[in-house]
């Protein structure tokens, strides 16, 4: 297919980034390389460090927009404000720390062009770095993910890496954007619902590639238990969709049962935790949401019944601890402050000065009663003249004035 250059259809790149500024400049530069001459990038700053001026310093053609979020939102939110501002016919996705290659968009355009799909994806090599020499190296490149798209095997299986889809724009339209409410997955998310409704189709070729880091800092690893709980909350979500699918339940119900061991150990250690330092799932201000989806798995999902409930009980008794925590609070007089946690949810929680300031008592307080204990063993153990010294300069300083 030949096209000019008035008849290429937009491309709107949706970029996220959060404190890599080093890597974010490469994949701009990336994209800057692309055969494919039509797109747009819009940048997405999820309340990280500045970089506007590695941004500005790339958007030589002017066809880069930069958006910065006063707070962190997570990667859903950044995609969706990203695509809130898209211009194109088509959405492509690419995360600071992956590149595209140079026909990356050409051969997703001319895919969707001239075939009846309405998102296609391509396949990506994952880069596997290792921090050497204060930098990230890459070891190896291996291709992970090379499958065609299979509409039953998307409900057990994110074989799709986001930076290898393309899409039209419309499509959004129709199944919605992505879920904020899931901190990991939304991708995965986003491409059942669309499969349920639009045609997807793969190309055999690698035009891309994403980092791969075991200490958790790229964007496709990470603490696994936010990733446990997106599982469950899409197995809530689309509960309808394997109805009589006797596998796919199977495998849902091996999946739950792995998350469930990590989840309760998270949960057991929540008990002894602050608001502050426990996952989104186990803070107060959550804990009624995710007991009532626990309740709903235990319905759909028979054969972990026992250690659902084992679960549902952990959350109750932290409730429980919290409550209790806040009513001693009050009855001691100490003062009770509305904060926001890191997710942004408001609790009430003691006031942690006034609390310190009553620790700081606290110490001086034992510090003169190991010194009165030090005094009065002295004067027990006096004699003589040393006793009535002894006296004196306890009596002294208990009650300075009472002897004038």
């Amino acid at each position: 297919m030949q096209w000019t250059q008035n008849s290429l259809p937009l491309v709107s790149i949706i970029m996220p980034t959060y404190n890599r500024p080093e890597m974010l400049a490469e994949a701009i530069q990336s994209v800057l390389t692309q055969t494919y001459s039509n797109y747009e990038i819009i940048v997405i700053n999820d309340s990280g460090v500045d970089v506007e001026n590695v941004v500005s310093s790339l958007n030589k053609k002017e066809n880069i927009l930069y958006i910065k979020h006063k707070d962190n939102k997570g990667l859903a939110a950044a995609r969706n404000t990203g695509i809130k501002n898209a211009k194109g016919k088509y959405i492509a996705y690419l995360d600071d720390d992956d590149i595209f290659y140079a026909n990356h968009l050409a051969t997703l355009v001319k895919h969707l062009e001239t075939n009846n799909c309405d998102a296609a994806y391509t396949d990506a090599y994952k880069a596997k770095q290792v921090w050497h020499n204060n930098k990230y190296i890459i070891l190896e490149k291996s291709l992970s993910y090379s499958y065609d798209f299979d509409y039953d095997r998307v409900l057990v299986e994110n074989f799709i890496p986001i930076l290898c889809v393309m899409h039209r724009k419309e499509c959004i339209n129709k199944v919605g954007m992505f879920d904020e409410n899931l901190l990991r997955v939304e991708d995965w998310d986003l491409w059942i619902r669309m499969s349920r409704v639009y045609k997807f189709s793969h190309i055999r070729e690698i035009t891309c590639e994403f980092s791969w880091r075991d200490d958790g800092t790229s964007m496709m690893t990470g603490e696994q238990i936010p990733f446990d709980w997106a599982f469950l909350n899409m197995f809530h979500k689309y509960t309808n969709f394997v109805e009589g699918k006797s596998k796919i339940i199977r495998i849902h119900n091996d999946i739950l049962a792995k998350a469930m061991g990590r989840l309760e150990e998270a949960a057991k250690k929540s008990l002894d935790s602050d608001e502050e330092n426990s996952y989104k799932i186990f803070c107060i201000g959550q804990i009624e949401k995710t007991i009532s989806t626990f309740h709903f798995l235990k319905e759909k999902y028979p054969d972990n019944t026992l250690a659902i409930n084992r679960i549902i009980d952990l959350l109750e008794n932290r409730k429980t601890k919290f409550h209790q925590i806040k009513q001693e609070s009050h009855a001691a007089g100490i003062p009770l402050i509305s904060t926001q946690n890191e997710w942004g949810e408001k609790v009430q929680q003691p006031d942690n000065e006034y609390i310190g300031n009553l620790q700081k008592k606290i110490v001086n307080l034992q510090k003169r009663t190991l010194d009165l204990e030090k005094k009065l063993k002295d004067l027990h153990e006096s004699r003589g003249w040393k006793l009535l010294t002894k006296y004196y300069e306890l009596r002294d300083s208990l009650f300075p004035k009472s002897h004038k």
